[in-house]
Formats: C-alpha cells, structure tokens, sequence
C-alpha cells in the first residue's frame, strides 16, 4: 500500500504523486493496455475554451472503460475496487486523470458522492468550497494553503452522507491558472508538471495530513460579486438544485436518484451558505477570513 486518496488505500507499484498517508479500503491500480469499446459511449464531455479535456466513457457489463485523449484507456472496476491505468510516460497526468471520474465512479458504487468543488480543513472539520469551474475555488484553496490550513480537495470534495457527514481528503495537489499561480506563488511546494495554461503542484507531505476522514461542517457556495460581500444562509429547498448542478451522476434515473438521495441527506445536516465575493486577488485574504470566522462562530 502506498498511500491513501478519497478513502482508499492505493495498493500498486506504480509511482504517485498525491497520495497521503492513513488507511481505507484497499483500491488495486495496476499498468495494463487496453483495446478500448466498440461500444457507442454512455457519456461524452468535449473540449470547450473552459475546459481543455475530451473523453469518452463507456459501459462494459459492471464495469466501466474510460478514454481520455491526453492518456488512454482506464478500466473501473468498482465492485472489485480495481483499475487499469494505461501505460504512460505522462505519470503525474495519468495520475491526476485517475482521481478523476474514474474515481467518482468507485464513490459513487461506494456510496458516496462527488461534488465540484475544493475542500480545506478549519478548526479540525472539513469545509466545501463549491462551484463549477473558473469560478476560483482552486485560487481560494490555495490562499488558505498560503496562510497555514490544510487543503483537503482542489476540485472533487469526497461526501459520505451519514449522521454526520464526513469528508475524505482527496489527491494532495493544486492545478493552478498561471496567471493566478504567478500572482500568489507558493515557496517550497514543489511543481510536478508545468503547462502554458496551468501550473500543477504537489502540496509537500509534511502539510498534507492523513486521509482519514473528517467531519463535514459547512457547504459554501461561491457567487460572483463585482465589489462587495454577501454571506447568507441557503434554504435546504433552494440549495438542492445547486447541489445536484455540482454532483457527478451518471446519466441514469438510478444513478440520478441515488445522487439525488445523498445530497439531500448532506443538505439536510450540513450549513449552506451563499457567498457572494469580489474576484480580485488583493481580496483574497478577506475571503479566507470571511469564511474561517463564518464556520467558528458555527461551533
């Protein structure tokens, strides 16, 4: 076993990057080429200018096959907490890639639910930063890195619905704009791999923690404001829509329902809240203590 992500003990001999120290359920990822589907895809997400990333998955009998077009094929394997990774010499994006929807796959059979959004540890709870992308929750996380907490999740946030809710930390990594990584800079925490258009960043193991769960103790949803703040409580029913806007789901009614299931028990035992903010990085550090004295005063 060489470490832990989102809950599962990663038993492999392959390298990784972003794995944290802790125990779970064991997860096998091994190197294996793949001849793909013949298969019409059950989903399909193309390159846009917000997102620079196509691929294709697709069903085989319990199992899932995934192509994505700057790696290969994977095989997702969730009943028997299994993957194959595609032979690469891109190992830290193979990586990224893998806690990536086929992780959300294994949650989802696990029980678990995804959300898009970065997640940071306050007062030994976890807290979710949600929003859909280039609304700036991987640029706050990596303000709180900046002023000492713990980033637990930069893009996916691991929800267990329960009594309470827990969040398991996931990959320990930042894949920061450069505009925004140039702007904050981060001494000491090493870059693994470097883009034209992102800079990617391996948080040092001495600040990444366990990966055993914590307790979820707040839900933010990020708004765009052009001056001030706003920071208000969201009705369960009105945040709802949200939620299901921000979860992974396939495109089924048993996979929407059960979707639909675990964010309705989060929303139903977790604080929401609206924040409306200005996207300015001079403002940063107002943000990270804006919501830091919100979750405090909630103890």
């Amino acid at each position: 076993m060489t470490g832990t992500c989102f809950g599962y003990s990663v038993v492999s001999s392959l390298p990784f990057r972003y794995l944290r120290d802790g125990a779970g359920t064991p997860l096998e990822v091994v190197e294996a080429p793949d001849a793909g589907s013949d298969d019409p895809p059950i989903m399909e997400w193309r390159e846009n200018v917000d997102m620079p990333f196509h691929a294709r998955l697709h069903r085989d009998g319990r199992r899932y096959k995934m192509w994505i077009h700057d790696t290969g094929w994977y095989c997702i394997d969730p009943d028997e907490s299994r993957m194959t990774v595609p032979p690469s010499a891109q190992t830290v994006l193979r990586e990224e890639r893998l806690w990536g929807i086929p992780a959300l796959l294994c949650l989802g059979a696990r029980g678990d639910v995804g959300l898009h959004g970065a997640a940071v540890e306050i007062g030994g709870g976890a807290v979710v930063i949600a929003a859909p992308g280039r609304f700036g929750k991987t640029t706050l996380a990596g303000a709180f890195l900046q002023r000492g907490y713990r980033v637990l999740a930069e893009d996916i946030a691991c929800c267990r619905p329960g009594d309470p809710p827990v969040l398991f930390p996931g990959p320990a990594m930042l894949r920061m704009r450069r505009d925004a990584y140039e702007r904050l800079r981060f001494p000491g925490v090493p870059v693994v791999a470097d883009e034209p258009h992102r800079v990617h960043l391996a948080i040092d193991p001495a600040d990444r923690g366990s990966g055993d769960p914590l307790p979820l103790t707040d839900i933010f949803f990020l708004r765009p404001g052009s001056d001030g703040f706003d920071l208000s409580p969201v009705p369960v029913e009105r945040a709802l829509p949200d939620l299901m806007a921000l979860a992974f789901a396939l495109r089924t009614d048993e996979d929407r329902a059960r979707s639909f299931s675990a964010v309705a028990a989060l929303a139903g035992r977790v604080p929401l809240w609206n924040f409306v903010r200005p996207k300015e990085y001079d403002r940063l550090d107002e943000v990270v203590d804006r919501i830091a004295a919100r979750v405090e005063a909630g103890r």
